[in-house]
């Protein structure tokens, strides 16, 4: 069974909204909570969803290989997260206003398949501008979770669409076709997170 925490998030910040402890557990546990923040705020849907975030637990001193949910209640201004399989879970509150609070922002959380990425790599012409995020990113549960603004992602629909339009690989047509339409719809998700 995992821990429940409760915290405040901004009780690991100082004034300007940085990192009181410059290194150590307590800015890795730091960093952790600002990252379920930053993916919990850019997320439009009311739900719980997976962030792309590894947990942190330890059971019996292995890596847990769970990924964190998270879950905005706007109602309570929390964000409640938990890991499914080692059951950690917990509460952030004070974390409105923060730089990792993305809901007023145009940042827009991508999740891609270990193959989407590397379709977009490997087969468009998309270069490390808008695919350098993927090296950075954490690998959860076969998939990646990507931040883009709309300029970017509009942009990483171009190389896709271009290469679906000009490949004669049915197949890899047929991929790039669903990858665009997938992501098209993460583009208009935009639309609704400016009217909440």
């Amino acid at each position: 069974m995992g821990n429940t925490w409760f915290t405040q998030l901004r009780h690991f910040l100082d004034d300007s909204d940085e990192f009181w402890n410059s290194k150590g557990p307590a800015r890795k546990l730091t960093e952790y909570l600002c990252s379920i923040v930053k993916a919990a705020t850019s997320e439009v849907l009311e739900i719980s969803f997976p962030t792309g975030i590894r947990c942190r637990r330890r059971p019996k001193r292995k890596p847990c290989q769970g990924e964190v949910y998270a879950f905005l209640d706007n109602k309570k201004n929390v964000i409640e997260w938990y890991c499914p399989l080692c059951e950690d879970n917990g509460y952030i509150s004070d974390w409105e206003n923060t730089k990792w609070d993305m809901r007023f922002s145009d940042i827009i959380l991508v999740r891609l398949s270990l193959f989407e990425s590397a379709l977009i790599q490997n087969k468009t012409l998309a270069g490390p501008d808008l695919t350098g995020c993927f090296d950075a990113a954490n690998e959860v549960s076969d998939s990646i979770a990507v931040y883009y603004t709309p300029e970017e992602l509009e942009a990483l629909l171009g190389y896709i669409a271009a290469e679906a339009n000009h490949t004669s690989d049915k197949n890899l047509g047929e991929e790039l076709d669903l990858l665009y339409e997938r992501l098209e719809i993460l583009l208009d998700t935009i639309e609704l997170k400016t009217l909440r």
